[in-house]
């Protein structure tokens, strides 16, 4: 049975949609959950706080680079959003700015508006995580309970490191051509999800990410597991061969900082253990399908993690939010 998407998952959190590629429906995602999010909110006659931010740009009529049409970031009066200055007017939403984000862009100084009428805006946000980060703590910080949704940067899961307790939807097309090498993907991303935790209460060898000699390490011998490494950096294929070999625990500080294909992943890492500091959750792993029935995809995709995530094609989220279908 196909999930229905629930968009309860959304309130009070902050959720970057993401994917791999560019044009593999992660705005169109973005939108719809929103919409649905409205419907549940004015359903519930609640007035919860809403802000819609973006790594990068988004937002334009048409993309800078493919120049598709692209879907607007509708906004109702008392949403908050992120651009630059010199896109305020566009859009008809009235807005009215309520903080400067740190730092600026190509396109200028980004900074969190107030929309006062309904409207379309052009999101622009921080360049930098940093940036980023701070934008998303002055929201939290000012607005109690707001739900903040980000769209994120094409293939960049390390903007998800610089936000606390940020969650992950994943959206990726799926077509006959490359359907093996979606199915992949996802499978990899759910084993890094799933991750278990740093052990507690042990002393790990600290490898250095850029050490001059292989496996080079800082640590008191003497109160370290001389089984278990701790990884500052970003684990490569690089820092994976400069593993030293007594290595059979690996911790690193979330699954974004790993770079690694999935065979990548099986073949070095065979006879070890990853942990990860930071744990990072996924409320969707959506699948854009075209030329693909749906059900053979979750036929291939049996991994009890990724089917209580798995949504098909964000379009149908316009449809009755109950039940399975």
């Amino acid at each position: 049975m196909k999930r229905a998407f629930d968009p309860a998952a959304l309130t009070g959190q902050v959720t970057f949609v993401t994917g791999p590629e560019k044009n593999c429906g992660k705005t169109s995602f973005l939108l719809a959950a929103l919409a649905a999010w409205r419907q549940a909110r004015a359903e519930a006659g609640r007035s919860w706080p809403l802000a819609l931010l973006t790594v990068g740009y988004d937002g334009e009529v048409r993309d800078w680079l493919s120049g598709q049409r692209k879907p607007g970031a509708p906004l109702q009066v008392g949403d908050y959003y992120i651009t630059v200055e010199r896109f305020l007017r566009a859009g008809g939403c009235c807005p009215e700015i309520v903080a400067l984000v740190p730092g600026s862009g190509a396109l200028g100084r980004c900074c969190i508006a107030r929309a006062t009428r309904p409207g379309l805006a052009a999101l622009v946000g921080p360049e930098g995580n940093a940036g980023l980060g701070a934008a998303i703590a002055w929201l939290r910080a000012e607005l109690a309970g707001c739900t903040i949704l980000v769209d994120g940067a094409i293939n960049r899961i390390t903007q998800l490191a610089a936000v606390p307790d940020a969650r992950l939807a994943y959206v990726l097309r799926l077509d006959r051509a490359g359907l093996n090498r979606a199915v992949e993907r996802l499978q990899r991303l759910a084993l890094l999800l799933q991750l278990p935790a740093a052990p507690a209460g042990e002393t790990a060898l600290a490898l250095e990410a850029a050490a001059d000699q292989a496996g080079a390490a800082i640590a008191d011998q003497a109160s370290a597991d001389p089984a278990l490494y701790s990884l500052a950096d970003a684990l490569t294929s690089e820092s994976l061969q400069r593993l030293p070999a007594a290595c059979r625990r690996l911790v690193v500080e979330d699954f974004t900082k790993i770079f690694l294909t999935a065979a990548e992943l099986r073949a070095g890492l065979a006879g070890r253990q990853l942990y990860s500091r930071a744990a990072i959750e996924c409320v969707a792993l959506v699948a854009v399908t075209r030329g693909v029935d749906d059900d053979e995809v979750a036929r291939r995709l049996p991994d009890p993690f990724i089917q209580q995530r798995l949504l098909f094609n964000p379009y149908r989220l316009a449809e009755p939010l109950t039940g399975d279908r």
